[in-house]
């Protein structure tokens, strides 16, 4: 049944996945605004989605360190 088929393991970022968001007001040089808001235009990206991945990244960053 499954002659020419392909398996595959993928790694699911399960951060990700997390359904519920919420609004948070934060206040940032202007300059910082246009660049972020420039390279997610560019990378298909949302403000938001941006800086949650930057934060997250940062994070896993800092606790490999530790």
């Amino acid at each position: 049944d499954f002659a020419g088929g392909l398996w595959a393991v993928v790694e699911v970022d399960l951060s990700k996945l997390s359904g519920k968001t919420r609004r948070v007001n934060i206040t940032l040089p202007e300059r910082v605004l246009i660049l972020m808001d420039h390279y997610a235009s560019e990378h298909g990206k949302t403000r938001s989605g941006l800086i949650a991945q930057a934060a997250v990244e940062y994070i896993a960053k800092r606790q490999g360190d530790e």
